[in-house]
C-alpha cells in the first residue's frame, strides 16, 4: 500500500502511539508494515526500541538519517531504505528508526538554502518504492509544526495524511494549521512538479483518546472544525477524505505499554483499544484501495 504520514501540527495527540500500534495491526492482519520515525525527538523509536538501542542505531548511522547523508555530496541517488528495516523483537511490524541529529540537519538546511532542501523531500520520496521498501507499508510518524522533514514526510505519503485529534479543543485547531501549512507548500510543489511528482493530501481524521460519553459531542465539534478548514484550504484535503467511524477509546495502560516497549495487542489482549487498532486499519486500507 501507498505510504501514510501521521500528522497534526498540535503535538501531544498520540501521533506515535497510532503509528505504531496501527503499522502492529497491519502487520497482524498479514500486511508487510513498517513505522518510520521522521520526529527528531524519537518517540516511535523509543516505544519499540528503548533508548539505549535508539542511541546504538544512531551511533552506528542505522537511522532515517542514513537516507540523508548524500547531502552535499555528489551522489544521484540517496541510500535505499530497505536497508534500515529493523526487526524489533516481539513486535511484527518493522521500524526505520529516527534520529534525534535530524535537528542539526535541519540547521544545515537554513544555512544551505531550498536546494538542498528538495534532496531530503527525494530521499524521502523513495519510501513510495515498494521494491525499496522491500514491500513493508510505510507508516510515517511527523513530527509537529512544519519542519523540512515534516514536509518531506507529508509530501511523499502518496496515501493521504491521517490527523489525530483528541477531545482538546486546540487539536481541532491542529487541524487548520496542518491544512494551511500543506497547501502553502503544495503551491510551491506545483510550480516546480520534477522536485515531488505527487503530493500527499488529508485523506482522514482519527478521533484519540476518547470516552463514550464524549463521543457525541466530539463529533458535533470536530466536524464544525473540518468544514471550516475545507472551506479555507480545499486543495489540502483528498477527494475521499472522511472522519473514521473508529474511534479510539482512552485506555490508562497505554504508559505502561509505552514503558515496556510492548505492543497493545501482546499487552492487553482482547481489550477494546486493540480491537479499534484492528479496525482503524480495515478503515485506512478500504480507503487506500
Amino acid at each position: 500500500m501507498q505510504p501514510i504520514a501521521i500528522y497534526n501540527y498540535k503535538g501531544g495527540v498520540g501521533k506515535s502511539t497510532i503509528a505504531v500500534n496501527l503499522a502492529e495491526a497491519a502487520a497482524d492482519a498479514k500486511q508487510s508494515a513498517c513505522a518510520v520515525d521522521c520526529d527528531p525527538q524519537c518517540t516511535t523509536s523509543f516505544y519499540m526500541l528503548g533508548t539505549p538501542k535508539v542511541v546504538e542505531k544512531m551511533k552506528n548511522l542505522k537511522t532515517i538519517r542514513k537516507m540523508m547523508n548524500w547531502i552535499g555530496t555528489n551522489d544521484k541517488l540517496p541510500y535505499s531504505p530497505k536497508g534500515l528495516l529493523i526487526s524489533v523483537p516481539n513486535w511484527r511490524a518493522k521500524l526505520i528508526c529516527g534520529d534525534m541529529t535530524l535537528t542539526e540537519l535541519e540547521m544545515q538546511m537554513v544555512l544551505k538554502g531550498i536546494g538542498e532542501a528538495q534532496r531530503i523531500w527525494q530521499a524521502l520520496f523513495n519510501l513510495n518504492d515498494t521494491d525499496a521498501m522491500d514491500q513493508h507499508w510505510p507508516i510515517i510518524d511527523c513530527s509537529p509544526s512544519y519542519s523540512f522533514f515534516t514536509i518531506a514526510a507529508t509530501f511523499c505519503a502518496s496515501g493521504g495524511i491521517f490527523i489525530p485529534v483528541t477531545t482538546e479543543e486546540d487539536s481541532f485547531y491542529g487541524i487548520t494549521l496542518s491544512a494551511r501549512a500543506i497547501q502553502k507548500v503544495a503551491a510551491y510543489i506545483k510550480a516546480a512538479p520534477k522536485i515531488l511528482p505527487k503530493c500527499g493530501k488529508i485523506k482522514g481524521i482519527i478521533c484519540n483518546r476518547v470516552e463514550p460519553k464524549q463521543k457525541s459531542p466530539l463529533l458535533a465539534a470536530l466536524k464544525f472544525s473540518v468544514d471550516v478548514s475545507r472551506s479555507a484550504y480545499p486543495d489540502s484535503f483528498d477527494p475521499d477524505f472522511k472522519i473514521l467511524d473508529t474511534i479510539l477509546p482512552e485506555d490508562p495502560q497505554i504508559p505502561s505499554i509505552r514503558a515496556n516497549h510492548r505492543t497493545l495487542k501482546s499487552y492487553a489482549p482482547g481489550s477494546s483499544s486493540a480491537k479499534s487498532y484492528d479496525m482503524v486499519y480495515e478503515e485506512i486500507k478500504s480507503l487506500l484501495s
